[in-house]
């Protein structure tokens, strides 16, 4: 929240901590679940590691390291690169007026942003080293950098298929510059298990783990390892081994599953109650885990994640019992993979005997290349994939996918999607995932007021089915947080807290709702209970200050803006708000250093800029003063805080023209701002002075 403004949004994602635990000594006594035929689903099993798997599996391990799987994320080294770091790395965002500079030094590989004026020098920079590639480079490498644990994504990407530097998907339509954060949902599935800190939004233990290992498909491993590594003679090939899952010998469903946990994307996955999106196990159903909302519209859009909902439009799929694995072998590279692998697999059921009489069909036919389109995805920009929709006859004219961001179509609540459970769940809970779903898609990624108010229809639905349901209250609260209705969140806030006190930031959302009332007191009290789950999120330490701020505690709220700046040195929120509690405590200088220091990060925050111009204001230096605040509307045109002051300035300094021309599209942009009207007055008694 910045001070000079609407209090900010804090909303974190809900989650919870995947802990990876080592392989104990001796062979744990686990059981099987209910009817599940292996041991190693139970929560009690613990995970080991892909290196573990090697030592008895060593050619499937070595294949599976190629797979873009294995591949997944790693540290950059000479070795790995693949990128062009010495022509063509320097790319132009026009729209944010940002360039962008990609180098190697002394091993280390960073992303240089900077800005130029019209003379062609350099006003701006500012690098981040690249701490780990994600991607195994078949079609997109993308960056990751950290600042004391936080991961964010990087503003540049490199497209294999062009070889090529641009921005990263989704930058085109909002560069977010360094500050994108990689949630555990996100690196879930671009990576094995990582070390996530509860309650925080993007904070990790790092290292990382590298790569996606075997147990994402096969389980933890620690009950097969115990049992075979302490005797070989156990292994017996072709008997059943209720230590790890094989998902050949799943049923279809359980099969799809596996893949399904991260090749269905959907448009929002929502987790059950009292579930962690990621206590999915091989061998188990992932509906019981998360339900998975996806379009309406079956052929709503080719993405580089929609493989599953575009087989299960194809007939194949349909009359059939394949499943992925039917055509892939997920411990092979499908780019070491020769096509007539896969045309001899379309002929299992299509021989060619019995169609090449009709249809002019050779055994050497490419199934793949008449049957299955290749394309870019609408997602993803410079890649060419195959769409999993099988079809007997593509159309002609069948439209091209290319990201939204780069498409030139309109984008607002009339481009809203309709959401459906992929797996046709008939749940009393139905309206409680959808209300959720939008919520998230609202507040995630497209902030259409149609979305909100579906959210908020939903969940009200979802309550009045189940008043007891502490994820409708608690949900129904942040929605209505968002539409400004303060009084009816804290209603939901409340039954959220008599129902489960212990439910993942209530506190913090409590506390949020009753800042924007100005109830300080109270909500200083919530946001410490907050602070003992998570004492080192940046935004509650943020507005604990705040807190402190209007109550005019100036001393304590700079020791919180300082610890919510310590947390997280990238949040300017925290600069600006420190800024100004240092001018509210009569203390230009350090203010003046505190907006330096978020410009710093941001050259473009208008908050920094229209402080410094009143600093300079107060000094008297009236030029220095326009200058920040020509830069505050540089930033916003339409700011009437900054053309008013402007018309003040100028006023106060005899140049009667400027003053007026200012304060009238001031005036123009507010015309019952009395205060304006009265300053206008006054340029007609001033006079100009020469």
């Amino acid at each position: 929240m910045k001070l000079c403004s609407q209090v900010k949004n804090g909303l974190t994602a809900i989650v919870v901590v995947w802990m990876m635990a080592g392989c104990r000594t001796g062979e744990p006594k686990i059981a099987a679940e209910d009817h599940y035929l292996f041991k190693n689903i139970s929560k009690n099993a613990a995970y080991v590691g892909s290196k573990v798997c090697r030592s008895c599996h060593s050619d499937i391990y070595e294949t599976f390291m190629q797979t873009g799987m294995g591949r997944s994320l790693y540290e950059p080294f000479e070795t790995n690169t693949v990128e062009n770091y010495e022509h063509g790395n320097i790319i132009y965002d026009r729209k944010s007026n940002f360039y962008y500079r990609m180098y190697e030094e002394n091993g280390k590989y960073f992303q240089e942003e900077f800005r130029k004026n019209a003379a062609g020098n350099k006003i701006y920079s500012r690098t981040k080293e690249v701490k780990y590639v994600v991607g195994s480079g078949n079609s997109v490498r993308s960056y990751i950098t950290e600042n004391n644990g936080l991961v964010y994504q990087m503003p540049v990407s490199w497209y294999t298929k062009k070889k090529i530097w641009d921005l990263s998907p989704g930058y085109h339509r909002h560069n977010q510059r360094f500050s994108r954060v990689i949630v555990q949902e996100c690196i879930g599935c671009h990576n094995a298990y990582v070390d996530f800190v509860k309650g925080s939004v993007n904070r990790y233990r790092l290292p990382f783990p590298e790569g996606i290992g075997c147990e994402r498909c096969h389980g933890p491993g620690e009950l097969h390892a115990a049992k075979h590594l302490k005797n070989s003679k156990t292994i017996k090939t072709g008997k059943l081994d209720s230590t790890i899952v094989n998902p050949a010998r799943l049923n279809r469903d359980e099969n799809l599953d596996v893949c399904y946990q991260c090749h269905l994307q959907g448009e929002m996955f929502v987790a059950k109650r009292d579930k962690d999106e990621f206590d999915f196990r091989p061998g188990t159903r992932l509906k019981t885990i998360r339900s998975v909302m996806v379009n309406t519209q079956a052929d709503s859009g080719f993405t580089i994640a929609s493989h599953p909902e575009r087989l299960r439009l194809s007939t194949c799929f349909k009359k059939s019992a394949m499943t992925c694995t039917t055509c892939h072998d997920p411990h092979i590279s499908v780019y070491q993979t020769q096509r007539s692998s896969f045309n001899q697999k379309c002929q299992t059921c299509h021989s060619a005997d019995k169609i090449k009489v009709t249809l002019n069909h050779t055994a050497e036919s490419n199934c793949v290349s008449c049957h299955m389109k290749q394309g870019g995805t609408s997602n993803i920009p410079h890649v060419n994939f195959t769409d999993h929709w099988i079809q007997r006859r593509i159309p002609k004219n069948v439209r091209e996918y290319v990201p939204e961001e780069m498409a030139t179509a309109r984008s607002d609540d009339s481009t809203m999607v309709e959401l459906e459970d992929f797996f046709e769940e008939d749940s009393t809970q139905l309206e409680l995932r959808l209300g959720i779903s939008y919520y998230k898609i609202f507040y995630n990624k497209k902030r259409f007021p149609n979305y909100l108010k579906r959210a908020i229809n939903h969940l009200e639905k979802a309550v009045m089915k189940d008043s007891l349901s502490v994820d409708a209250h608690a949900y129904l609260g942040m929605a209505l947080h968002a539409s400004a209705r303060f009084d009816d969140a804290l209603k939901e806030f409340a039954a959220v807290t008599r129902l489960d006190s212990t439910f993942p930031k209530i506190h913090y959302w409590t506390g949020f709702a009753l800042l924007a009332k100005q109830k300080y007191e109270p909500a200083l009290l919530y946001f410490q209970k907050a602070m003992a789950n998570n004492p080192s999120d940046a935004v509650t330490l943020l507005n604990i200050a705040n807190c402190y701020h209007f109550l005019r505690r100036y001393d304590q709220a700079k020791q919180y803006y300082l610890q919510s700046i310590n947390a997280d040195s990238n949040y300017t929120d925290a600069y600006i708000n420190l800024a100004l509690n240092y001018f509210a405590a009569d203390k230009p200088n350090e203010a003046e250093t505190a907006y330096f220091q978020a410009l710093q990060i941001d050259p473009d925050l208008y908050d920094a800029y229209f402080g410094l111009g009143n600093i300079r204001f107060a000094r008297n230096d009236f030029k220095g003063a326009v200058g920040f605040y020509e830069n505050a509307l540089a930033v916003d045109p339409q700011s009437v805080p900054a053309l008013a002051n402007l018309g003040y300035v100028y006023l106060n300094g005899g140049d009667i023209p400027k003053a007026r021309n200012y304060l009238l599209k001031a005036l123009s942009l507010n015309p019952s701002d009395v205060r304006i009207r009265q300053l206008l007055a006054e340029t007609k008694q001033s006079p100009i002075k020469k």
